[in-house]
């Protein structure tokens, strides 16, 4: 099942996978399903950069500072924000029916480990925070795959940019390009 969203610029690819498979099983849920849906989920350092910088000069919402860093260096900005590790740990929900209350879905995403961590609002929902992972509460434990800490392959990502490089060479990045390329560079 996929992750519902409210339009095409919510971004979830940065999401760890641990979350996602969280993610995927609160929206099968059928007291969830077609009653919410994503509104906000990942960013980039720039992106959050700039929501920060538009908060800071009154024209946007509140936004965290991406500079800031934890005391304990375990993150930056916002859990939405891209981590040091790679990964975002934050969405942000939106209703899609009167059939359901804001406390009920906060209730349901405690049971698959998705808390609303910011006591103003209610949407913000994360699977962890400094401290650790959320448990997922009653059901079916989660599978210990889902708990490794996925390995990041180097020599993997050092031959990936080496091909886009000879790629951009022979074939340079047109003007307005929207492809994965440009996404990756």
């Amino acid at each position: 099942m996929s992750i519902p969203v409210s339009s095409s610029r919510v971004d979830l690819s940065l999401l760890h996978p641990r979350f996602k498979s969280r993610l995927e099983k609160f929206f099968e849920d059928p007291r969830i399903r077609g009653r919410v849906q994503v509104t906000s989920g990942c960013r980039s350092y720039a992106k959050q950069k700039y929501l920060y910088d538009k908060y800071r000069a009154g024209r946007g919402n509140l936004a965290a500072n991406p500079d800031w860093q934890r005391p304990d260096g375990f993150f930056k900005g916002s859990f939405h924000m891209e981590q040091p590790d790679g990964y975002s740990y934050a969405v942000d929900f939106g209703l899609t029916s009167s059939k359901i209350k804001t406390w009920e879905v906060n209730a349901i995403a405690k049971h698959y480990g998705i808390h609303p961590t910011v006591s103003s609002e209610w949407w913000h929902h994360q699977p962890r925070d400094a401290n650790g992972w959320f448990e997922v509460q009653g059901g079916a434990p989660e599978p210990e795959e889902n708990k490794k800490e996925p390995k990041m392959d180097w020599i993997g990502l050092v031959r990936l940019l080496n091909q886009l490089k000879d790629e951009v060479q022979t074939k340079p990045i047109r003007y307005k390009e929207r492809s994965e390329r440009v996404k990756i560079l």
